[in-house]
């Protein structure tokens, strides 16, 4: 990843790669959130993370094709991200992928969707999250 400018590219170390940025949460991101925080929660994790959820802003993608995102983190807020929910999860095509959920202490701030085959993991079914149960993506 590439160092990026701003506060959020600082805090993860990238940088903005699509014209198209920024933009509302989409329905499927949200919904993977909640799921995600519902079934694999970390003890991190707490319930005034989803009030905003709906106005989260995406300002980053990751360039190699996943579906991982990142969150605008408003100015003057906390940058420092934890992991808060790590779950595994079925795409469309069956396949298994890692989804990881990642908040500064007031505020989802990203969400990272891996495998380990190749680049590009795309988003998890809905309903299909699980907590994570080891190297099985």
């Amino acid at each position: 990843m590439h160092r990026g400018s701003g506060r959020l590219a600082q805090a993860l170390d990238v940088a903005p790669v699509n014209a198209e940025l920024p933009r509302p949460i989409s329905e499927i991101e949200a919904t993977l959130i909640r799921e995600a925080l519902a079934v694999a929660p970390l003890p991190e994790a707490h319930a005034a993370m989803l009030e905003n959820l709906s106005n989260l802003q995406v300002v980053y993608r990751c360039p190699c094709g996943c579906g991982s995102v990142s969150f605008a983190i408003p100015e003057g807020r906390e940058t420092k991200l934890t992991r808060v929910a790590d779950a595994q999860g079925k795409t469309s095509t069956g396949e298994m992928v890692g989804f990881m959920v990642r908040a500064t202490p007031e505020q989802v701030a990203h969400i990272e969707v891996y495998w380990h085959h190749t680049e590009g993991a795309p988003l998890p079914e809905p309903g299909s999250l699980e907590p994570w149960r080891g190297r099985t993506v």
